[in-house]
C-alpha cells in the first residue's frame, strides 16, 4: 500500500450507542455504552432505549399452556398441595 495510502477505506462507524449498563456489578462493576445491535441481555441497572435492546425469550415460556387468573392458579396449587396429586 506504500504510496497508495488515499486509496486505503476510512473504517465504518461505530454503532449508535443506545443505552448503558453495569457488566460484572459484583466485582470490577464496569460502566458499557450498550452500541445498537448489542446482545448483552439488560438488568435492572440498564438505561437507555429499551425497545432497541436484544430481549431473548427465555426457554420457559414454550412450557406456557394456558393464560389464568392468579386465583385460579393459587386455587389449583392448593388442590394439587391437599391431595398430592400434580
Amino acid at each position: 500500500m506504500a504510496g497508495r495510502e488515499a486509496s486505503i477505506p476510512s473504517p465504518p462507524p461505530e454503532p449508535s450507542v443506545i443505552g448503558t449498563t453495569r457488566l460484572f456489578p459484583h466485582s470490577v462493576n464496569l460502566e458499557y455504552g450498550m452500541p445498537k445491535f448489542s446482545a448483552v441481555v439488560p438488568t435492572p441497572a440498564t438505561t437507555g432505549e429499551c425497545e432497541e435492546m436484544a430481549f431473548p425469550a427465555a426457554t420457559g415460556v414454550g412450557a406456557i399452556k394456558c393464560v389464568q387468573p392468579a386465583k385460579e392458579i393459587v386455587d389449583e396449587m392448593m388442590a394439587q398441595a391437599l391431595t398430592g396429586v400434580p
